[in-house]
């Protein structure tokens, strides 16, 4: 054990492996003063820290307070405000021009005189001169009072040139005349009072074009209404308290009415004569129908299945597409031909005969045979019944839609030739397509490349007809602007049919529209 360094006791116990100097924290400190190891004298003018920071701070504030009361010196804030610029633009500004703040603070606060002032807010024009008299996009936009999107579509009208570029930070940056500007504005204003007149000049045209179209429309209407009768007479003269529904006007007219010719009374009368509620009708050019529910379409007058019919059917689209055969189709046609020729010198008896390839039958005369198959045709009637009864899966494929909206306006187109002439109309498809695009001056391609150009939206080939809906459950049809029950022709050549059937009458038109619409037709688009 050893005794404490500064009392001399004996020290206590050490807990570790060296030994204890002081008997405690006491003595320790005493000895240590003594000793100077703490420096804990304290020198002349000894002041304490806190006291000195308190000094350093009121001398701060008085520095400011006098940087803040000079009127000839601006903080960086007061910059800014000057300049309408944030204080981090000030910063950069001062430092690019290699300006030196006329008086820093202690707190690191920065003031600027007038002069220097100055040169920082006019930090654009000694950065990027422009020539005299010039103005940036930004000022001009200013003095016009209008955006930038508005200025840039104004020069697609008005031609304004930049007198120069400037080039800021990577950006490039246009300047303009500011006489050009002003010129410009004006120009402008000038520019909207001629469209107006332009407008009203257009206008007063229009005008005058209706009121023209409207004066020939009344000379029209007058010249082919002359000597029919109108809805009220047509009643009247049929005795009843309406015009019949089964019975057609001649000339439907919307805002007009309707007119019908005078034969159509007799044709009522008739009718009504030989109506019996439940029967059925003879007629020499329908034939067979309901009561109350006329025809609108002739009957064929031939069996369009007998055998004479259909070899001058066949014989007929053969020779029309004998050119555009391959040899093997040319050689079956020959042979169809040769067949029929020796079918006709004998006077229409004793055909040519040929075994089927599928049935064991016996020899049958060449025109129960299809000229593209060996197989009779009712082989292939039962192949025809047996994929009929299979499910069809409706997929919808464009390609085959196209092709069903080309044979169904052609046979629509058959249809209405076969009620102008009171005769069915035995003409294939084929043969209206050619006296289509012989006298009316579109294909098949056309009239498609027509509807898709007129496509709304919503439409498409999948959705055509009564039963193709999209998923919104629309669907359009082919519509006539002036309506088919407009003119009665009887041929393709025909002005009458020139006029409804031409592509600048036809449009894809909403189902539901277009039963809303049914034959009615605008006044305008009759007198054109």
């Amino acid at each position: 054990m050893s005794n404490c360094l500064e009392c001399g006791k004996a020290n206590p116990p050490s807990s570790g492996n060296s030994k204890r100097k002081y008997c405690s924290k006491k003595c320790a400190n005493k000895y240590l003063h003594k000793t100077k190891r703490y420096g804990c004298t304290r020198p002349l003018g000894w002041i304490r820290k806190g006291d000195i920071e308190a000094e350093e701070r009121k001398q701060r504030k008085a520095e400011l307070d006098a940087c803040e009361s000079d009127p000839n010196l601006f903080s960086m804030r007061d910059v800014a405000k000057l300049g309408n610029t944030a204080i981090t633009n000030v910063s950069v500004r001062y430092k690019k021009l290699e300006i030196t703040p006329a008086r820093s603070t202690t707190g690191r606060r920065l003031y600027f005189s007038k002069e220097q002032v100055d040169q920082i807010l006019d930090y654009e024009n000694q950065m990027y001169p422009k020539p005299a008299g010039c103005i940036t996009t930004q000022e001009a936009l200013g003095l016009l009072d209008i955006t930038g999107l508005t200025f840039m579509r104004r020069r697609t009208f008005i031609d304004l040139e930049p007198e120069g570029t400037i080039v800021r930070n990577g950006s490039v940056s246009e300047y303009y005349n500011k006489k050009k500007v002003i010129q410009f504005e004006a120009d402008w204003q000038q520019r909207q009072v001629d469209r107006q007149e332009e407008t009203s000049q257009r206008q007063k045209e229009r005008l005058g074009q209706i009121q023209r179209e409207q004066k020939e429309f009344e000379e029209w209407f007058t010249k082919e209404t002359k000597g029919l009768l109108s809805s009220e007479e047509f009643a009247i003269a049929c005795g009843t308290k309406r015009p019949p529904n089964i019975i057609d006007p001649t000339i439907k007219v919307r805002g007009y009415g309707n007119y019908y010719h005078p034969d159509k009374v007799e044709e009522y009368k008739t009718f009504r004569d030989n109506y019996r509620p439940g029967g059925y009708v003879e007629t020499p050019e329908y034939g067979r129908m309901p009561c109350g529910v006329p025809r609108r379409v002739p009957l064929r007058k031939d069996k369009w299945t007998d055998p004479r019919p259909y070899v001058e059917r066949r014989l007929l689209l053969e020779a029309r597409n004998y050119d555009t055969y391959r040899e093997s189709d040319k050689r079956r046609a020959d042979k169809f031909k040769a067949d029929a020729d020796a079918w006709k010198s004998n006077g229409y008896t004793n055909p040519r005969t040929k075994q089927c390839t599928a049935c064991t039958a016996e020899k049958q005369p060449f025109y129960n045979y299809y000229p593209a198959s060996g197989k009779c045709k009712a082989c292939c009637h039962r192949q025809r019944q047996r994929q009929r009864s299979q499910p069809v899966v409706d997929t919808k494929d464009p390609a085959l839609v196209r092709l069903r909206v080309v044979t169904a306006y052609a046979t629509t187109i058959k249809h209405e030739l076969s009620k102008g002439n009171k005769e069915y109309n035995n003409i294939p498809n084929t043969i209206i397509w050619d006296e289509i695009e012989k006298h009316l001056g579109y294909s098949r391609e056309d009239l498609l490349k027509h509807l898709e150009g007129k496509f709304e939206p919503w439409m498409n080939w999948t959705c055509w007809g009564r039963t193709r809906k999209n998923k919104e459950g629309k669907c359009w049809e082919i519509d006539h602007i002036i309506p088919r029950s407009t003119y009665v022709y009887t041929g393709i050549n025909t002005p009458e049919f020139k006029a409804v059937w031409s592509l600048d009458n036809i449009r894809p038109l909403s189902r539901k529209k277009n039963i809303t619409k049914s034959d009615k037709k605008e006044i305008i688009q009759i007198a054109l």
